[in-house]
């Protein structure tokens, strides 16, 4: 019985090309803003190409807000700008909300230019049941260069240290962190270059009515007293991680 394909198949040698196999590498090729990690199926994405208004904004200190910005995009034109302005750890938070989904791995990634320095960016995977809440929280403080997660003790734990961010460049940090929704744990967290794993960790759970939904949220905390911008851009929501 013969096998393979004909001579002018995909298997065919080529000059001056070459064959791609991976129809991710080819999305990617033509633009796409799944290029840090790969693993999961998308969900949802946002470029804030167009608008702003498919996120719950919420802020704390007068002057504090989230809006779209041409002035430091990390794909296409535009990225949102948060500001945190005058208060109290003033803080400027996006919230998307999805219907309740299948239980899997669910990642939620984000890309960061933290213009100015700030005091804390955490990003959440939250699921709510009807019955109880699950937080799966990371949490970042570019001051001490610290990676935490939120324990479920309600305590933060540290990952790593000295992990730096640049700040006041068109540079963007990116940073994914995966739940195990299934099992209510905590996956991994890919910070740029690095990648942790997180597997042993159980996610923080209380007593809730609210529900059934999946939020992914993305808060920046500023400094009390200035005036901090973060941009955020390319953020992406997946599911059936490995």
């Amino acid at each position: 019985m013969p096998h393979g394909g004909p001579d002018y198949g995909v298997g065919a040698p080529k000059a001056t090309v070459y064959r791609l196999q991976d129809m991710a590498e080819l999305a990617v090729r033509l633009g796409s803003i799944v290029s840090f990690d790969r693993r999961g199926d998308v969900v949802w994405l946002d470029d804030f190409e167009d608008n702003i208004a498919k996120w719950d904004v919420s802020v704390i200190g007068g002057g504090s807000s989230a809006a779209l910005s041409t002035d430091r995009p990390h794909s296409g034109n535009k990225s949102a700008k948060l500001t945190c302005a005058t208060g109290t750890s003033p803080e400027v938070q996006l919230v998307k909300m999805f219907p309740y989904p299948i239980l899997s791995g669910v990642g939620f990634e984000v890309a960061v230019c933290g213009y100015t320095s700030f005091d804390y960016l955490l990003a959440d995977i939250v699921l709510a049941n009807g019955t109880t809440i699950t937080t799966a929280r990371a949490r970042y403080n570019p001051v001490a260069q610290t990676l935490q997660y939120l324990g479920a003790d309600g305590n933060y734990h540290t990952i790593d240290t000295g992990v730096a961010l640049v700040t006041g460049y068109n540079l963007y940090n990116r940073i994914k962190l995966v739940s195990d929704l299934a099992a209510g744990k905590l996956n991994r967290l890919l910070y740029n270059e690095r990648s942790y794993d997180l597997s042993a960790y159980t996610a923080y759970t209380g007593a809730s009515s609210a529900g059934p939904y999946l939020t992914v949220v993305i808060k920046v905390v500023g400094h009390t007293g200035d005036t901090d911008v973060v941009y955020v851009d390319d953020v992406i929501v997946t599911q059936n991680e490995p």
